[in-house]
């Protein structure tokens, strides 16, 4: 006995297929997106490095703790993980201190 799909099985039949690809496709978007970059990267826990409180400027006490911070991580982790740019969770704070500035930075070293 043989059977024979009409016009409407078909559609029904075509219909959730597509559904069932579109589903994938979205669950496999989905999962892309759920992960961010800093998550994706190799990271480190956070590490905080301050430079020495004397600096004439803001500016000038932010760079040292950037340097600070990389070099320690760099002692600590290794070249790859010293990039403050591929860093995740960054942040500097800084104080006045009479006529100079100190400044701290604290980020998660990634590679």
């Amino acid at each position: 006995m043989q059977l024979q799909l009409t016009m409407a099985d078909k559609h029904v039949k075509s219909t959730d297929m597509m559904t069932g690809r579109a589903f994938a496709a979205l669950i496999a978007l989905g999962l892309m997106g759920a992960v961010s970059p800093a998550r994706a990267a190799d990271c480190k826990p956070l590490w905080t490095a301050a430079g020495p409180p004397t600096q004439p400027s803001q500016l000038d006490a932010e760079r040292t703790a950037i340097n600070t911070w990389r070099a320690q991580v760099n002692h600590k982790y290794g070249r790859a993980y010293a990039d403050w740019d591929k860093a995740g969770s960054k942040k500097i704070s800084c104080e006045e201190r009479a006529e100079y500035f100190f400044c701290w930075a604290e980020a998660e070293p990634c590679r």
